[in-house]
């Protein structure tokens, strides 16, 4: 015996078997008559194998394809990432606009140029330029220093080397600070004192909207042909070079790139929810640029802004003294507040031809964002180095207010800044 135990049977007792397996005592499978007479009939075999033409002709497709991706991975993807390297790196800034770069202790070329090239100031293709420049200041990087740099869009390789080994003190060639309020003429005028090389009348005649409007959208609604308000006010660093065209670019990039940062959308919703009105971009530098002229502090900001809305809801004229000072070119008299031109708002309802100067961002952000109130008045007085200001609902209480004002303060200075019926 070898361990194996048949099940009994009997031709007259034996139940009918399946087409299963019948387990036997010693774990062993045996199949039945009928399973076995199935298994016969169904020709179980082993698949023959592919033919050897086949096979080597799938073996030719593999390395082609491993040779397409080793392809891919030495050349395409890193040129595709180089090219987005450098599409990065000639994003440069504008000329005239200030960047700050930190030079750490211990930095060589190239790390050197390449913090210029993350800063905007140079392209990747400009590093054989920078490095000749930089040997042409003795011995390449141990001649740079360390420190806080701030340069300026445009500058060439050679003047960043250079200034990179006079130190940290460098300064551009010229420095111009543009406070907020200033008009295109007293823009002129600072270029002229301050950059000797570009005169006020060659200033103004190239400080024309339709010169730029093909590059600055956002002036296809200035009216006149003028860019005032679109100077936006800061300081500005330029090399020797400089002319009047890449000034005004600086301004009007550094305009754009404030005004990126401004909701005006939300804010002309708002505006048209709660006065009615319905305001352009251009609308809302204008009323900024009034706001610019008439507030002694940025608190007076969004209460000014107040006032006025309140005014254009209900139909009734600004009667900014400021509009027409700056037709004008000077103080105004009650007689010239009588002279009938576009920028008189004691006589038309509505905002003036074109903004009145250059507002700043504090100015910006009150038009769009004006105080809730109920005035309709106000007047602001100048004490010294302090400012004072009073609202009224109504002119009888702003009559009460000048009063009370004048004889608190009798020797403040009002500016000009009194708003009235």
């Amino acid at each position: 015996m070898t361990g194996r135990h048949y099940p009994r049977s009997s031709s007259t007792t034996a139940p009918r078997h399946s087409a299963h397996s019948q387990k036997l005592a010693g774990g062993s499978h045996f199949p039945s008559q009928e399973h076995q007479a199935a298994g016969r009939g169904r020709h179980m075999s082993v698949p023959e194998p592919e033919p050897k033409h086949k096979t080597g002709l799938y073996m030719l497709l593999l390395i082609l394809g491993l040779i397409v991706c080793l392809v891919l991975c030495a050349v395409v993807i890193p040129a595709a990432v180089q090219k987005a390297r450098d599409h990065e790196a000639m994003t440069l800034v504008a000329p005239g606009t200030t960047v700050d770069v930190e030079i750490p202790e211990g930095a060589d070329g190239q790390s050197i140029f390449g913090a210029l090239v993350d800063a905007g100031l140079l392209t990747n293709d400009q590093s054989s330029d920078f490095m000749h420049a930089a040997l042409a200041q003795g011995n390449n990087a141990q001649n740079m220093q360390a420190g806080t740099y701030t340069f300026t869009g445009g500058m060439t390789p050679e003047e960043l080397a250079q200034a990179l080994v006079a130190g940290p003190q460098y300064n551009a060639a010229y420095t111009l600070t543009i406070p907020e309020g200033y008009t295109v003429q007293a823009i002129a005028n600072a270029i002229e004192k301050n950059i000797p090389t570009i005169s006020a009348d060659d200033f103004m005649a190239q400080a024309k909207a339709s010169n730029y409007v093909s590059d600055y959208p956002f002036l296809a609604d200035a009216a006149d042909n003028s860019l005032e308000g679109f100077l936006f006010p800061r300081t500005y660093n330029f090399h020797k070079d400089v002319d009047a065209d890449t000034v005004i670019r600086a301004m009007l990039d550094q305009y754009q790139s404030e005004i990126g940062a401004l909701d005006f959308e939300t804010a002309r919703q708002n505006i048209a929810t709660t006065y009615g009105l319905d305001f352009s971009d251009y609308d809302f530098l204008k009323l900024a640029s009034i706001i610019e002229r008439e507030a002694a502090s940025d608190d007076d900001r969004p209460m000014i802004a107040s006032v006025f809305y309140n005014r254009m809801r209900d139909g009734m004229p600004l009667q900014s003294d400021a509009t027409s000072e700056y037709y004008k070119g000077d103080a105004v008299t009650p007689d010239d507040l009588q002279q009938n031109n576009p920028y008189n708002t004691y006589l038309n309802e509505g905002l003036p031809l074109t903004p009145i100067c250059s507002p700043g961002e504090a100015s910006l952000q009150a038009a769009l964002n004006p105080a809730q109130t109920d005035y309709y008045f106000f007047y602001i007085i100048k004490d010294g180095d302090d400012s004072h200001s009073w609202y009224a609902e109504d002119y009888d209480q702003h009559l009460a207010n000048i009063a009370a004002a004048q004889e608190q303060y009798p020797d403040a200075q009002t500016q000009d800044k009194e708003q009235g019926q």
